[in-house]
């Protein structure tokens, strides 16, 4: 997921200005203002620990990013390229 984030950060900074993981949730948020107020700038006021996801966990966090990125979409790409599913 951290070559995927960097890629947003680098080639789509004007259309997601900001994207910041919780490394305590390890959730995605694209609105400074919320990240701040419940998670803090370190995490430190998030009451939702999770580990790092792995294999199909790390899907459904690409899923829940996609969703917040484009809401109205129906389907998404495969984090993957067609290499897992």
């Amino acid at each position: 997921m951290s070559d995927v984030t960097r890629h947003i950060e680098r080639k789509h900074k004007q259309q997601v200005p900001f994207l910041q993981l919780c490394h305590t949730c390890q959730e995605y948020f694209l609105d400074p203002q919320e990240f701040e107020e419940f998670h803090g700038k370190n995490g430190e006021k998030c009451h939702n620990p999770r580990l790092s996801p792995r294999g199909e966990a790390q899907s459904a966090q690409w899923q829940a990013l996609c969703r917040k990125l484009h809401p109205s979409a129906t389907s998404y790409p495969s984090l993957w390229n067609g290499n897992r599913d």
